[in-house]
């Protein structure tokens, strides 16, 4: 009878270890995906932002069909979240968002880009 409590314990044991395991993993993932998709939402809206400062005229406070003199929202540039990096020329806009997970390569973190020119905007996920 000892010999199968003890067995039963051994095992009851590992089980558990292998559920508190996995439920770490799983919480990992949805924590690395959650910030990876405030980094795409985020791009997406400044994307949006950035065409309609293109197509406003300059009087109406837009570019007027250039993207010089644009920025990212106050709201983008200071998150606790995740930092947007951006490069502006006269017909095109890049945006470089760094979240402070680790992503998918273990070893950096999450990493999502966006170009936005005047047909429209590409969002990649880097990491």
């Amino acid at each position: 009878m000892k010999r199968h409590q003890i067995i039963f314990i051994a095992l009851g044991s590992i089980i558990f270890g292998v559920v508190i395991w996995s439920g770490l993993l799983f919480y990992t993932k949805h924590i690395e995906n959650s910030n990876r998709d405030l980094l795409v939402k985020s791009l997406v809206y400044a994307s949006k932002r950035a065409q309609e400062y293109f197509i406003t005229s300059s009087s109406a406070g837009g570019g007027g069909r250039n993207y010089l003199g644009w920025s990212p929202p106050v709201s983008l540039k200071n998150s606790d979240r995740f930092t947007i990096d951006y490069f502006v020329t006269e017909n095109h806009v890049s945006l470089d968002a760094r979240g402070i997970e680790i992503g998918q390569n273990d070893s950096n973190v999450v990493r999502v880009t966006a170009t936005v020119s005047s047909s429209g905007f590409n969002i990649l996920i880097r990491n």
